[in-house]
């Protein structure tokens, strides 16, 4: 129904998973494509381009088309195929589980523009409306892109096997399009930018008395909204990974996904900040990980899905730290020479001191908001150095000049 949320969304989705998927569909692709070819062949001989609304919604319609082949073509080269080949029933879930709905809901929006590119009549045309009539339409493409990086880190962990693998790569090759089984699960996540796309330049060709502005205003804030979530969980993830990747090279735990509030001067976390393991609900990210109240997850969980989860939920999602930039510098304090590497993040200095080539010692940590840069570095080393190489460093406690190759 119109009123479906994403719980809803979720539920149909199990309900409706199995090890082998229906992708029975009435609709003809080649008669649908020839009708599109045949519209957009028949509006250039009117030589009717003025009609932009009519040209947007045709590259709609031919895109979805194409889009709607190749993702029925998972179904046919590899899920019922995988299911006799002997792909556990929960493997088979996770990679293809939500697509038949998905597939169902592509399907309905095709069959309406089809009617409406038929009849077509730029004024009454609301394809805005139609979006509308599917109530499920953004719901069921956000509960796929949510579960896309889990589906996809499990299928990587499917191709470890050979054999597995090697059944694919036949797949591929026997298969029209030629796609990767990866490529094929990836298009519902990358036809999302397209809809935002295709959906704004119809909205800046009309009219604020269109029958079909509020429904397609709609539709492009939800799409907008969508692309954006996406974007700003990609943005998070890759700092959470480069996080991860900081601390592996440290042999003392840094909390680096710890506010600074929750970390004392010396860099050990305080005892009010000690992540509850009482109870407290886990979502399979093994047994021995410390979890915020809320279900956050601590820094020594980084998979894609805990890290998302945890941005979703945690109240110190606005205050993590953000990772920017590290390297080697020469640290100089009078005539004494040290060799550092820094690590800068948004609101923390690391210095470390290299014990071997991928691995460091912390040697200070340092608040940003207590630190300082000047240039008198005469002041401070009482040997000749690269004005345009160096600069002084401060903090509460010291002035050194630091100098970079």
């Amino acid at each position: 129904g119109k009123g479906m949320n994403m719980e809803d969304v979720r539920a149909h989705s199990r309900r409706s998973s199995g090890r082998r998927m229906s992708v029975d569909s009435s609709m003809d692709m080649r008669r649908l494509e020839r009708a599109a070819s045949f519209q957009i062949e028949a509006r250039q001989a009117r030589d009717v381009t003025q009609d932009n609304r009519l040209r947007i919604v045709e590259e709609l319609m031919a895109s979805e088309v194409v889009y709607f082949d190749r993702l029925r073509s998972v179904f046919h080269t590899y899920a019922n195929p995988l299911s006799k080949w002997g792909l556990t029933g929960k493997d088979h879930d996770m990679l293809f589980a939500g697509l038949d709905q998905l597939l169902k809901l592509v399907e309905s929006f095709i069959r309406q523009l089809d009617d409406t590119l038929a009849h077509w009549d730029t004024k009454p045309a609301k394809i805005g409306g139609i979006i509308a009539s599917i109530g499920t339409f953004w719901a069921v493409y956000e509960h796929y892109c949510c579960s896309q990086r889990q589906l996809l880190r499990r299928l990587k962990e499917k191709e470890k096997n050979s054999a597995f693998k090697a059944f694919l790569d036949v797949r591929r090759d026997s298969s029209q399009s030629g796609l990767s089984l990866e490529a094929l699960l990836s298009l519902p996540v990358q036809r999302v930018p397209e809809y935002q796309r295709l959906l704004c330049h119809l909205f800046d060709t009309m009219e604020h008395d269109h029958p079909d502005f509020d429904h397609l205003s709609d539709a492009v804030a939800k799409a907008n909204q969508l692309v954006q979530r996406r974007q700003e969980e990609a943005v998070f993830l890759e700092n959470q990974i480069k996080l991860a990747q900081v601390q592996e090279r440290f042999s003392q735990n840094l909390y680096l996904n710890l506010p600074l509030d929750c970390v004392d001067a010396e860099g050990r976390k305080k005892k009010s900040s000690l992540p509850s393991q009482r109870g407290g609900s886990h979502t399979g990210h093994g047994s021995g990980a410390p979890r915020y109240r809320n279900g956050g997850v601590v820094h020594n969980n980084t998979s894609p899905g805990a890290v998302i989860r945890a941005w979703k939920g945690s109240p110190i999602r606005a205050t993590v730290r953000t990772y920017v930039k590290e390297g080697a510098v020469q640290f100089t304090t009078g005539y004494s020479h040290q060799d550092r590497y820094l690590v800068l993040f948004s609101d923390l200095l690391l210095v470390a001191k290299s014990k071997s080539q991928s691995t460091f010692r912390l040697k200070q940590r340092h608040r940003l908001s207590e630190m300082w840069l000047a240039e008198c570095i005469e002041e401070v080393s009482e040997t000749s150095l690269k004005g345009e190489l160096s600069f002084v460093l401060g903090w509460p406690t010291s002035n050194t000049v630091a100098t970079f190759g």
